[in-house]
C-alpha cells in the first residue's frame, strides 16, 4: 500500500482514501480517550477544563520532542 503524507505548518494532506479513513478512526478513538480522561481529572481534582487542557497540550509538546526529526 503506498501512502504519502504531506505536512505543512497549517495542516496534513494524506493521499490514500483508506488511511485517510484509519487515522481519522484512530484519531476519533484518542479524541474520546482523553475527553474522559480530562473530565475524570477536572471532577475527581476540581480543576478547570481550560488548565487541564493546556496542560495536555504542553505535554505532548514535549513528548513530540522527545521523537528524533526526520
Amino acid at each position: 500500500m503506498h501512502c504519502v503524507i504531506q505536512a505543512n505548518s497549517s495542516q496534513s494532506r494524506i493521499e490514500n482514501p483508506l488511511m485517510e479513513k484509519q487515522l481519522q478512526s484512530e484519531a476519533t478513538e484518542i479524541m474520546l480517550v482523553l475527553e474522559d480522561t480530562v473530565e475524570y481529572l477536572c471532577r475527581e481534582h476540581v480543576l478547570s477544563g481550560e488548565k487541564v487542557w493546556v496542560m495536555v497540550g504542553a505535554l505532548a509538546d514535549a513528548k513530540l520532542k522527545e521523537f528524533p526529526d526526520e
